[in-house]
């Protein structure tokens, strides 16, 4: 039990110490090598290059035609291997991705259900109104009189009718003939009409 114990305490100060090697005068810590490094653009690849001294320390990354990102290695130096960041990249990406399609497919949704619950509404606004003037009209049936007819009039009653089997109006008696007047006698004179030439003399 105590070895076991021993043999994983020490296992992470043996994988440091390996790792770093022997320090030797003049030597600068790989983190120093990656703050010091410079940029080189290589044009075929189009990747940003970080170098120290000629060797490859630090963040290297680079990105296709369509300016997508396919390559990203970070480099510390031997006897550590480089890291490659593409696989951590994709995955955020992807993380992001899938958080704007669940917004925008929540959105979606509760922008249907808006329009469906808007849609009902109108429905019921409409079959409402229908109802009130369904009933507006009843109501307006309900209070016209009942129509009646007076008592003691007999409709049936029995009319004349003329020779010829006509309507039901009475013809008008025949008025008395109207002479034709004579056009060569002399017209009548109306003896008021003429003023007398034997008029009294007007008082004094």
């Amino acid at each position: 039990m105590l070895s076991k114990f021993i043999t994983f305490s020490s296992l992470p100060l043996l994988l440091l110490l390996s790792s770093c090697g022997p320090v030797k005068d003049g030597d600068v810590a790989r983190i120093h090598q990656s703050w010091d490094a410079r940029f080189n653009y290589d044009f075929e690849k189009r990747r940003l290059i970080s170098v120290n001294e000629k060797r490859m320390r630090g963040r290297t990354w680079g990105r296709d035609e369509f300016g997508r990102v396919n390559y990203d290695r970070y480099w510390t130096g031997r006897p550590i291997l480089s890291q490659n960041l593409l696989d951590s990249y994709k995955a955020r990406m992807d993380e992001k991705l899938e958080d704007r399609w669940q917004q925008a497919e929540s959105d979606r949704v509760t922008k249907r259900f808006e329009e469906m619950e808007s849609e009902t509404m109108v429905g019921a606004d409409a079959e409402n109104k229908g109802k009130a003037e369904a009933a507006a009209n009843e109501n307006q049936d309900g209070f016209a009189p009942t129509p009646f007819l007076p008592e003691g009039i007999d409709q049936e009653s029995e009319m004349p009718e003329d020779d010829k089997g006509g309507g039901p109006f009475i013809p008008l008696p025949e008025g008395p003939a109207v002479p034709e007047p004579d056009p060569n006698a002399f017209p009548e004179v109306d003896p008021e009409s003429v003023p007398s030439p034997f008029a009294p003399l007007p008082p004094l």
